[in-house]
C-alpha cells in the first residue's frame, strides 16, 4: 500500500512540474501589438493570378502591399535573466497546424532588407532573423517598421487544401509566444486564386490556293489574296480549379517556318520561277521563320481563332516572250509554296 501511494504522489508532483514549466515559459515571452489599434495581425488576400506549366520558375510573381507598422513589444524578462532581449522575426510560425502549397516559396523584405524565402522545414527557432530592435527587461520599445511579403515560382503551384498561412511573428528570445492574441504576425489568404495552368495548342490547317494572278500588279507588289489559314484551339488544365472561370486569354507566338524567296528574304519561295509570296496577319508582316505575337480569347478552359493571312504575290523577274515558262503556259498550275505554322503559349490572362 505505501508503495502505490508514493507513486501517486511522484507522478503528481511531475505533473506539477511541469506545469510551472509551460506556465514560466509563458511569463518570460515577448509581446508585440500595434501601438495605435492594439491589433496584433495583418492579412493580405492574394488576387487571381495563373502561370503557364514550367513557365516564370525562379521568378518573383507576386507582391503584397508595402506594410508600414508603428510596434510597440514589451517584455517579460525576469531578475535573473538578460537585461534585454532582441525582437526576431520567426517564419511560419504555425506550421504544426497550417497547410503549405507546392510550387511558390514566400520571403519577406523587412526595413528594405531582403531575408529572402523561408523555409516551412524544421525548427521554427531554427530559422528565426534578428530585427536589430531590442526591449529591455521589464519595459516597453515602441518602433516603426516596412515590410512586404512576395512570392517565388519554383514549380508547379498547387493549392489544395491550402487555407491561411502565416507568413511571420514578432517575438523574442524565447520562441515563439504560445499565449493566444499576443504577438504581430502577418498571413496570407486567398490561394484558390493562384495556380499553374497547362495549356494545349491544336493548329487545324485548311487547304489554300492562290487565285489567279494579275502579272502586272505582282510585278508592282500590288496584287493581294485573302485566305483563311488556319484555326487555332487552345485547352487548359489546372490543379486549382476555381482559377479557370477568370482566364480571360491564353498570349503566346505565333511561328512560320518556311524557306526564303532568294528575290526577297521577307517573302516564302513557291515552286515558280521568279514568284514569292508575301504573307501577314492583321497587317502585320509574317516573315520567313518569323514570329507573332497573338492573344487567344478563352472562356473557362478553351477557347479558338480563326487565323486570316493576307497573300502578297511578287514577281522579282522580267517579263519577255515565254519568260518565265508559266506565266505563259497554256495550261492552269496550282502555286505551291510550304509555310509551317506554330504556336507557343507564354502568358495566361486573367479577368
Amino acid at each position: 500500500m505505501m508503495c502505490k501511494k508514493t507513486a501517486k504522489m511522484t507522478l503528481l508532483l511531475m505533473f506539477w512540474a511541469i506545469a510551472l514549466l509551460m506556465s514560466a515559459s509563458n511569463a518570460y515571452a515577448l509581446s508585440c501589438h500595434q501601438s495605435s489599434t492594439g491589433s496584433v495581425s495583418d492579412t493580405e488576400a492574394l488576387g487571381v493570378s495563373a502561370y503557364l506549366a514550367g513557365s516564370d520558375n525562379g521568378k518573383v510573381v507576386w507582391r503584397s502591399q508595402s506594410f508600414t507598422r508603428t510596434i510597440t513589444c514589451k517584455s517579460d524578462l525576469t531578475a535573473n535573466e538578460a537585461d534585454q532581449e532582441s525582437v526576431y522575426v520567426y517564419p511560419f510560425p504555425k506550421r504544426a497546424e497550417q497547410t503549405f502549397p507546392a510550387g511558390v516559396k514566400m520571403g519577406l523584405i523587412f526595413n528594405g532588407k531582403d531575408l529572402g524565402v523561408f523555409s516551412t522545414a524544421g525548427d521554427v527557432n531554427a530559422g528565426r532573423v534578428d530585427t536589430g530592435y531590442v526591449v529591455k527587461k521589464n519595459s516597453a520599445k515602441e518602433f516603426t517598421a516596412t515590410f512586404q511579403a512576395y512570392l517565388l515560382k519554383d514549380g508547379e503551384i498547387k493549392t489544395t487544401g491550402v487555407d491561411d498561412v502565416t507568413l511571420f511573428q514578432l517575438d523574442g528570445v524565447k520562441g515563439i509566444n504560445q499565449a493566444a492574441n499576443k504577438n504581430y504576425n502577418l498571413s496570407i489568404t486567398g490561394w484558390e486564386n493562384i495556380g499553374s495552368v497547362r495549356c494545349n495548342p491544336t493548329l487545324e490547317k485548311k487547304s489554300t490556293q492562290l487565285p489567279s494572278i494579275d502579272t502586272d500588279k505582282a510585278l508592282t507588289g500590288g496584287a493581294t489574296a485573302n485566305i483563311m489559314a488556319a484555326t487555332l484551339s487552345i485547352s487548359c488544365s489546372t490543379d486549382t480549379p476555381d482559377i479557370l472561370q477568370h482566364l480571360r486569354a491564353i498570349s503566346g507566338t505565333l511561328k512560320a517556318t518556311g524557306t526564303a524567296f532568294s528575290g526577297n528574304s521577307d517573302y516564302f519561295a513557291t515552286d515558280k520561277t521568279g514568284l514569292g509570296v508575301g504573307v501577314s496577319y492583321g497587317g502585320s508582316t509574317l516573315k520567313p521563320t518569323g514570329t507573332l505575337t497573338l492573344s487567344v480569347p478563352v472562356t473557362g478552359a478553351s477557347g479558338s481563332m480563326v487565323l486570316p493571312l493576307t497573300l502578297k504575290p511578287h514577281l522579282t523577274t522580267s517579263l519577255s516572250l515565254g519568260t518565265p515558262a508559266w506565266v505563259f503556259s497554256d495550261q492552269a498550275s496550282n502555286i505551291k509554296s510550304a509555310m509551317q505554322l506554330t504556336f507557343t503559349p507564354e502568358l495566361v490572362e486573367t479577368n
